[in-house]
């Protein structure tokens, strides 16, 4: 009797050692599920279009491409008080290192990112911004930001791809560097 008591304490003992170590190991398990990401982009930041996010909660890189709306305000020539809104069409790629600065809860980080960017009509230039990725399911993320865009060389490469003028003026900002916000949809698979 005292032998199938302690067989029966022993298998209980197991069995809780295993329930105990199955939330730990399912936790590691979706952690190791979320190195990959699909990219879905509404953003003057990366565009409006689809990328892929690679690495830890802590430090990675995201790539996306699409098209990228530009809307810009030209002095009017003849009367410089006043000026056009004038809304133009570019495809960006924007390759970014990202790295989190704190998560007040398990679902929410806060960071910093920045990168590389290639614009159709303002040529190579460098992004950064802030952000915030929200958990919203277990496979599922929403990623924030708030940024800029520079194009050192954007307002020469714009009037040259656009055959504008080289006494076209901007309003500020003009090309060469521009405000963006967007958001971001994170798929795990």
């Amino acid at each position: 009797m005292r032998q199938r008591l302690t067989r029966s304490f022993a298998v209980a003992a197991a069995f809780t050692a295993l329930a105990a170590s199955m939330p730990q190991a399912a936790r590691a398990e979706e952690e190791a599920q979320r190195n990959l990401g699909l990219m879905l982009a509404a953003s003057s930041y990366t565009g409006f279009g689809g990328g892929l996010s690679f690495g830890t909660k802590w430090v990675g890189l995201r790539a996306a491409a699409g098209w990228a709306p530009i809307i810009l305000a030209l002095q009017n020539s003849n009367d410089s008080s006043s000026s056009d809104i004038k809304f133009y069409s570019s495809f960006l790629v924007a390759p970014d290192l990202y790295v989190r600065l704190f998560g007040p809860r398990e679902w929410m980080n806060f960071g910093l990112q920045g990168g590389y960017r290639y614009s159709s009509i303002m040529g190579s230039g460098l992004a950064g911004s802030a952000y915030g990725q929200f958990r919203f399911a277990r496979r599922l993320d929403g990623l924030v930001n708030i940024g800029f865009l520079s194009f050192p060389d954007g307002e020469k490469q714009f009037k040259k791809h656009e055959n504008l003028p080289d006494s076209t003026k901007f309003s500020t900002p003009g090309p060469s560097f521009l405000f963006t916000a967007g958001f971001t949809l994170l798929v795990f698979p």
